[in-house]
């Protein structure tokens, strides 16, 4: 019976030491950090992630472990270097986890490793975020870890089409963009007199605005301004932790007005399609840049345009790439139409729910590959069902108002453009045949 108790006892030292001893193995990582190459909520960033060992032990694998909402599943393997003999890391994902295998062991105590992780999506939450590191052995048992990274502050996307028009109210005019990802904690706003500005040294205007739903449309009043003066405006995007966004891509120019408006907007917008040209061919096999501007001539501003490449079934919003007052020069890419006889539909709606009849583009998509040479556009551009094309093809034969004679402007710069494209690319194959 004493012999069998002391085997009992036996057993129980021995597991009590392993258990012991794996306890005590188990030690913290030292300088763990994860630099993001982009700290943009939702964007595709590379991660660099460094820490040093602690425990002298030949490291088989790393677990690295992303918090939810960053998306791993696409991950690849950047560059490595090794740090004590270790060959041939092999990267495998299993949800939040990105374990590197190396193909042979590492063994040493207090070494630094650096792994990069390329293509990670990064959360559209934004706030403080870290990485947990754990080191294990050739029998998945932890050497090092868990240890958390120093903390990275993801922030919110910058706001893209952030515009201005007068209001109906004197000395006020309306801001208007679409809530960008990561907003959580609203906004902040700067103003200029003049048609510049210059972010960091531009008065603020103090206000409460909600952040709004992530890609829905935002309208807010600033008031307080110089009736009949122009200012410039800037805003970025706050989130949590106190983390804010760089400044909006675009700074647009209007002007306050000097009193309100009496006149409600119950006009649609009109829209002018620049490029194609009506009938022309357009090259096949390459993405095709639709370009055209919009006007809204009741005094609301164009909110949003939108193209159809299936004949109104469905629409695609198109980038509004510039905003001057009440025009919008807009584009929107067709990765890759088929060959033949295309149509394209556009319509540009305005802050009050007023949406035009759509306008429309013919053209052929040719059978061979593009040359270089970019179609002119034509002389007359496409009107809205029910008008009159002008004989000059301008959208306004005789603009009346700073309005209409900007939209004619911009309709020019677009034909100049064109034109220039292709006079160079004529020079370019002239010189080509010396």
């Amino acid at each position: 019976m004493s012999s069998v108790k002391n085997l009992f006892l036996s057993v129980l030292l021995v597991a009590f030491a392993f258990v012991f001893a794996s306890s005590v193995l188990a030690a913290p990582l030292t300088s763990v950090t994860d630099t993001p190459s982009s700290l943009v909520a939702g964007a595709t960033a590379n991660h660099t992630i460094t820490f040093t060992s602690a425990t002298a032990a030949s490291v088989k694998s790393v677990d690295i472990t992303f918090p939810a909402g960053f998306n791993i599943a696409s991950a690849t393997l950047g560059t490595y270097t090794p740090v004590n003999g270790e060959a041939s890391p092999v990267l495998s994902v299993t949800r939040q986890v990105a374990t590197i295998t190396f193909g042979t062991a590492s063994a040493a105590a207090t070494a630094t490793y650096t792994i990069v992780l390329n293509g990670v999506v990064n959360t559209t939450t934004s706030g403080n975020a870290s990485v947990t590191v754990t080191t294990k052995d050739a029998s998945s048992v932890t050497i090092d870890g868990p240890t958390a990274s120093a903390n990275f502050l993801i922030q919110p996307a910058a706001i893209s089409n952030l515009t201005c028009e007068p209001s109906g109210q004197a000395g006020a005019v309306w801001l208007r963009w679409t809530t960008p990802v990561g907003t959580s904690a609203g906004y902040e706003v700067k103003y200029q007199q003049g048609n510049s500005i210059t972010y960091d040294t531009a008065p603020t205007f103090t206000q409460n605005w909600p952040s709004g739903t992530v890609g829905t449309a935002q309208q807010q009043l600033l008031t307080g301004l110089n009736p009949n003066t122009q200012y410039t405006f800037a805003m970025k995007a706050l989130g949590g932790n106190s983390s804010i966004s760089a400044v909006s891509t675009l700074t647009p120019s209007c002007y306050a007005p000097s009193s309100a408006k009496a006149v409600i907007d119950t006009q649609a917008p009109v829209t002018q399609i620049t490029f194609p040209a009506m009938n022309s061919t357009v090259p096949v096999n390459e993405p095709l840049v639709i370009k055209g501007s919009s006007m809204d001539k009741g005094g609301s501003s164009v909110q949003m345009v939108e193209v159809s490449l299936d004949n109104g079934t469905t629409w695609n919003k198109a980038d509004i790439t510039l905003a001057d007052d009440g025009n919008r020069i807009w584009q929107y890419t067709w990765a890759r139409p088929s060959a033949g006889d295309q149509k394209v539909l556009v319509r540009a709606s305005d802050w009050m729910g007023n949406v035009e009849s759509p306008v429309s583009v013919t053209f052929t998509v040719g059978t061979v590959a593009s040359t270089g040479t970019t179609p002119a556009p034509s002389t007359t551009p496409p009107t809205a069902e029910g008008t009159t094309p002008t004989s000059s093809g301008l959208p306004y034969a005789n603009p009346v108002g700073e309005e209409q004679v900007r939209a004619n402007l911009a309709y020019l710069q677009e034909q100049l453009l064109a034109l220039l494209q292709q006079l160079l690319a004529l020079l370019q194959a002239q010189l080509t045949q010396r």
